[in-house]
């Protein structure tokens, strides 16, 4: 077994992480947003666990607190004030964990694997105000939290691996990220958010060749 964690501090000065959208007939123009300083915290692990010489489990995931902590400057150059202090896309925690059955077959080896993705709620990217600009704004949602299942079978002999695999197998309906529509609105655009939806279940198989 193996075991490596990290703790860490960082303090940003002139943090660059929002852009606004500036009409300019007939297109617009974007432009990026120093949003203030950012300090942050937290601890990082990652670790191995051979049970037995067939099955490794492995992983890893880390906890951080990443703040605003002065966006005078942000509001300075706009005239805004952020409805968050959180930081765009940014989540509190993610993790990963994988468990690796091999079986020798013939001159080759299977190995089943099966593996979890999770990340914690994030907010959007969003310019809005503290106080909603617009009658019936509804409140800053947040993507949610979402943990993945994907699972692969993979036959390995010499250097050709041939694998048949499952990503998302449940199927989990998930955003990957959105642009809140006050950026928009405030461009001209339709008055609507902008997401990315993440992938849903894939199926399929994959070939490598190392030499």
């Amino acid at each position: 077994m193996s075991l490596a964690a990290a703790l860490f501090y960082s303090n940003y000065k002139d943090y660059i992480g929002l852009n606004t959208i500036l009409a300019t007939p007939p297109t617009f123009t974007t432009i990026d947003l120093n949003t203030g300083d950012v300090k942050s915290y937290g601890i990082e692990l990652e670790g191995v666990f051979r049970a037995t010489p067939q099955w490794t489990l492995s992983g890893g995931g880390s906890l951080m607190h990443a703040r605003l902590s002065n966006t005078d400057i942000y509001t300075e150059v706009t005239g805004r004030t952020l409805a968050s202090d959180r930081l765009s896309f940014q989540p509190d925690w993610n993790f990963s964990l994988n468990s690796d059955y091999v079986v020798p077959v013939g001159k080759g080896d299977i190995t089943f694997n099966t593996n979890l993705i999770g990340k914690g709620s994030r907010i959007p990217a969003s310019i809005r105000q503290e106080t909603p600009e617009f009658p019936g704004h509804p409140p800053l949602r947040e993507l949610k939290a979402y943990v993945l299942v994907n699972g692969s079978i993979t036959y390995e002999i010499g250097g050709l691996e041939v694998s048949a695999f499952v990503n998302n197998l449940f199927n989990k309906r998930y955003f990957e990220s959105y642009i809140e529509r006050t950026t928009l609105v405030l461009a001209g655009l339709p008055n609507s958010d902008v997401g990315i939806i993440g992938d849903k279940r894939r199926v399929g198989v994959r070939t490598r060749f190392k030499f």
